[in-house]
């Protein structure tokens, strides 16, 4: 893994799991109106496909994925806020998301920062409870 631009070793294996989110998307159909089923339903369909993404992928298996990820993350951050919100997904202690907003990437673009490959660079990083935190600036 890399921090702040150099390798360290992780003391672990660490593999992307999105089967808590199935699971809550599953437990969504019973209540869900005929119009969210449908949409959720397509969504567990797209995810069946790839028994892996329940069992855990490797970080650098993600982009073979990114489609679906896309649509999983679609649930979590809804398309219509991620052009106003700065938001990303990634693992724990893995710097590379897996997933960035519109906006997030409207403003790395801005930056002069490059996306490329979905890895992005920022000055400060402060993780809290599981959950990542990125401030943008100099």
């Amino acid at each position: 893994m890399k921090l702040y631009g150099a390798n360290i070793e992780f003391p672990g294996e660490l593999l992307l799991s999105f089967d808590k989110l199935l699971q809550s998307i599953e437990g969504r159909l019973d209540t869900a109106s005929p119009h969210e089923r449908t949409y959720l339903e397509a969504i567990l369909t797209s995810a069946d496909k790839y028994p892996e993404l329940r069992t855990g992928i490797e970080r650098d298996q993600a982009d073979k994925y990114q489609e679906v990820i896309d649509e999983l993350m679609a649930i979590v951050f809804p398309k219509d806020l991620t052009r106003n919100e700065i938001k990303c997904a990634s693992a724990p202690w893995d710097f590379s998301p897996i997933y960035i907003s519109e906006r997030l990437k409207r403003l790395m673009t801005l930056l002069g920062s490059s996306l490329g490959g979905r890895v992005m660079t920022c000055t400060y990083l402060h993780v809290q409870r599981s959950l990542e935190c990125i401030t943008i600036g100099q």
